[in-house]
């Protein structure tokens, strides 16, 4: 009896001297793994985050529904230009991990549909604090076929409204393409306006966002989307 009471406070102890950040590593491979499963290319606009960081060795999720409203400029003689949007919409999940507290490796997949196609992409790139919880900088690669397509520098601002409950998180950026896959010819733009809504914004955030992109040649085409962040460190050291 004992021995097996021994055995079992020697368990304990070397669960609890495990890194806080080994499980969250570990899913993290998963996630990646699993992300880098969908590798088909389209141009994303939209952030659905914040300028705030996840924090050293801490795992931020953020799953995601998006509207896109392509605005397809079609020619009638009676009325002219007319622009109409198209029935797409796109599925996503993020995945941010804290290298340190201003610096995050982020994952990303997004799968578009609509009634005549459908189009997957996956992103990865570092997020870097440039001002605490207030302005960031975002160096995403979006890849098809693990071949780089575009690369996407943002600029990510957030301005606090109720105190760690509600913002307002603004951001911009240009779409580059590389010697990869082409998704679009010449150079893009896009800005996005978003909010984050919660309880306590350092655990979990609702995020409605509208972001417009401008295709050479055509409209200006939006988006309308939904997502929700969530930290699973910071949820398991609640639930103890």
């Amino acid at each position: 009896m004992k021995k097996r009471t021994n055995q079992i406070i020697e368990w304990n102890e070397a669960k609890a001297s495990r890194k806080p950040g080994a499980w969250s590593r570990k899913l993290l491979v998963i996630l990646m793994a699993s992300i880098g499963l969908f590798v088909r290319c389209a141009p994303v606009a939209y952030e659905l985050q914040s300028a705030r960081t996840a924090g050293k060795d801490q795992l931020e999720i953020t799953p995601s529904y998006t509207q896109v409203l392509d605005l397809e400029t079609k020619t009638s003689p009676e009325k002219g230009a007319v622009s109409t949007p198209a029935s797409a919409r796109a599925l996503g999940i993020q995945a941010a991990y804290g290298l340190s507290e201003k610096c995050d490796l982020r994952f990303r997949s997004v799968h578009f549909y609509s009634p005549v196609s459908h189009k997957t992409v996956f992103s990865a790139g570092i997020k870097v604090s440039l001002l605490k919880e207030r302005m960031a900088a975002y160096f995403p690669i979006w890849f098809v076929d693990f071949r780089p397509a575009q690369f996407q520098p943002t600029l990510l601002v957030s301005f606090p409204l109720v105190k760690n409950k509600v913002e307002l998180n603004p951001s911009g950026k240009v779409l580059l393409t590389l010697a990869g896959v082409n998704p679009m010819t010449g150079l893009l733009v896009a800005a996005n306006l978003g909010f984050a809504v919660s309880t306590n914004l350092s655990r979990w955030a609702l995020r409605p966002e509208y972001s417009l992109i401008h295709q050479r040649g055509k409209a200006w085409a939006g988006s309308i989307s939904i997502g929700l962040t969530f930290k699973l460190n910071g949820l398991r050291r609640h639930k103890q």
